[in-house]
């Protein structure tokens, strides 16, 4: 009894007036039926009551289920006397129930998706690993080769120093260090490894890589500190940037000789025959050892072109001559072919700054005799 009272003073006063109606209705029950009455004495229970829990006060701290209570006390038409109340416990196990139907139904709709209507799963790329940079350096002082060497040991893992220019396929240099001018910036001379660079599409940068690449204490790209162009053909060209252009549209060997068979007249200033053979080749042409050995009037495709250094003391303009009137050679100028390198696109054949004994020849003649159609000025 004490604790159905309990019970009834936690109810809200409307229900408790309800329960209390009931209650009356009891009593009458019981004078109209004495044995009854006798036997509900000894055991008072309020009577079946079913209160939804929205209606509950908030401040209730029981949850009770349905008890049936038989001490001496015979239940009529199986009735159960439940109170079910409120909490706090309650409404937290409601509201973790809601969460996880809500998530089943979300399951639900992504499995009944298309798989080209899905939702992609945002994955973050992997790290971009930089490649092994092999370097090397051309017309630095001591101070500044320790300097770049310093920076190489401070990422050993991918950075080694290359005291010379490297062709081979497993240690092919991929980076040169170059003095720049002194009065512009990005602009250089052209050295043996300038053009080195430039036929194997290595980066041509000034040694202000080093020095800032060394204060950051990382290794900056190489865009900011690209060379430009250089003293002798012109100081803004991007041939530096062509080159590299161009390996990356068409990876493997450059095609911008491809068309020519090559030839010295003497020798180069500054410039041995074995290092003018690998250029030449590099770039995709053919080397001659000399103008004799270059093909006439045969229809190969391949342009003959004989090269000559007019710097070089035993430079013979009547031999250069000679060879072109024996048939289907240009003579041009060692400047032709290491402009064209340098700007990284063929120059014109019938340049004065170029042709030697322009007399002996017609360039148009010669290549229409020849079928060939070379692709001047276009970016390989």
């Amino acid at each position: 009894m004490a604790r159905a009272r309990r019970l009834r003073r936690s109810l809200p006063a409307k229900l408790r007036r309800q329960l209390e109606n009931l209650g009356d209705s009891d009593e009458e029950q019981e004078a109209t039926d004495p044995d009854e009455g006798k036997e509900a004495d000894s055991a008072m229970m309020p009577p079946p009551v079913c209160i939804p829990s929205s209606s509950v006060e908030t401040n209730a701290d029981v949850i009770e289920s349905p008890v049936s209570e038989d001490r001496g006390v015979q239940q009529q038409d199986s009735e159960q006397v439940s109170l079910v109340l409120a909490t706090p416990q309650r409404r937290e196990l409601d509201a973790e129930v809601r969460k996880i139907e809500e998530e089943i139904k979300n399951v639900r709709q992504l499995l009944e998706q298309p798989e080209s209507e899905s939702p992609q799963m945002s994955t973050p790329p992997p790290p971009r690993l930089r490649r092994r940079l092999l370097i090397t350096s051309s017309g630095l002082d001591p101070t500044e080769v320790a300097r770049l060497r310093r920076l190489c040991e401070a990422h050993s893992g991918c950075c080694v120093y290359q005291a010379r220019f490297q062709f081979d396929p497993e240690l092919h240099t991929t980076h040169v260090i170059i003095r720049e001018s002194s009065s512009m910036s990005r602009v250089s001379e052209r050295t043996l490894k300038y053009f080195q660079a430039l036929v194997s599409g290595a980066w041509l940068l000034s040694f202000d890589w080093v020095s800032e690449s060394l204060a950051a204490g990382s290794l900056l790209p190489e865009s900011d500190f690209e060379i430009q162009g250089d003293l002798s053909c012109g100081v803004n060209h991007l041939g530096p940037a062509r080159s590299r252009g161009g390996r990356d549209r068409c990876p493997g060997p450059s095609r911008l000789l491809e068309q020519f068979c090559i030839a010295p007249v003497g020798d180069f200033v500054n410039m041995p025959s074995f290092a003018l053979q690998t250029l030449v080749q590099q770039c995709g042409g053919q080397f001659a050892a000399s103008p004799e050995s270059l093909p006439r009037r045969q229809a190969t495709g391949c342009l003959s072109v004989a090269v000559a250094d007019q710097d070089d003391a035993k430079f013979s303009e009547a031999r250069c001559q000679a060879i072109a009137a024996s048939g289907d050679i240009v003579v041009l100028n060692r400047d032709w072919l290491l402009d064209s390198i340098s700007k990284f696109r063929v120059q014109q054949l019938d340049s004065p700054e170029y042709c030697i004994a322009p007399d002996c020849y017609d360039v148009t003649e010669i290549l229409t005799r020849q079928r060939i159609r070379l692709s001047l000025f276009d970016d390989f």
